[in-house]
């Protein structure tokens, strides 16, 4: 039956047993964290102090078995031991991550090569992520992706931009809380001429108009982020740098 604290030690004693049997990098960093954590148990006034069964995790719930250190000595432990062992915990995580990712790469080409679009039935999957038959996304291609996170702009905070860069158009999405699995309508930034909501290819349309040239067919958007966090809209067509503010 757990409840002694003397259970602890032993459980630390294990713990560095099982790490030289893993043959780890961090072994004598293990080692040394038990062996603190060890000592300032010792010291604890309150040593020896039986502790309800409530206070340790279950080691089998089938068997109705308990671990033999309770839940507040194991967590101190943990927290020794990644801090002691950072390094290893990170290169391990981003070993992880890799994998992950290319699995999850591998699991969506499997999926889109064997789901054509609804609407066009085309098998690309480059292509898929972007709706091609949408009116205003004829020849899209996508440029400028930027994670809006400053507060000058409201309406764009934490909010993903991104533009079509034949069109001129400029879209957002949520950048950290979509909903549905991931899926989310993309919303447009339209410019605002004197009280008329105008897309930046009617913008440069009219600078051209003024500027004494044939309207532009298309914008060639680029976007690029300020030192303080700004939005600039840049084209090749009209010569204008402009900036996306309140």
């Amino acid at each position: 039956m757990p409840g002694v604290a003397h259970l602890m030690v032993m459980h630390f004693r294990q713990v560095i047993r099982r790490v030289e049997r893993q043959r780890l990098d961090v072994e004598f960093a293990d080692r040394a964290v038990a062996d603190q954590v060890i000592k300032r148990f010792d010291a604890q006034p309150f040593q020896g102090r039986n502790l309800a069964v409530s206070e340790f995790n279950q080691k089998n719930r089938a068997k109705g078995t308990w671990q033999s250190y309770c839940r507040s000595c194991s967590r101190q432990y943990l927290r020794d031991h990644y801090r002691e062992n950072k390094s290893y915990y990170i290169d391990k995580a981003h070993t992880r991550n890799r994998s992950e990712r290319t699995d999850i790469r591998r699991r969506l080409l499997e999926f889109l090569w064997a789901h054509p679009c609804v609407d066009c039935g085309e098998q690309d999957p480059i292509v898929l992520q972007f709706d091609h038959t949408d009116p205003i996304l004829r020849r899209p291609a996508i440029t400028g992706v930027y994670v809006y996170r400053q507060t000058a702009i409201k309406q764009l905070t934490n909010k993903l931009i991104f533009g079509d860069n034949p069109s001129g158009e400029i879209f957002h999405v949520d950048a950290d809380n979509l909903p549905r699995g991931g899926q989310d309508s993309i919303r447009r930034i339209l410019f605002n001429d004197k009280g008329t909501s105008k897309t930046l290819l009617q913008l440069i349309q009219e600078k051209n108009t003024s500027q004494g040239k044939s309207p532009a067919a298309r914008a060639d958007l680029r976007l690029g982020l300020g030192p303080q966090g700004q939005v600039f809209v840049l084209n090749k067509r009209d010569g204008t740098i402009r900036q996306i503010v309140p």
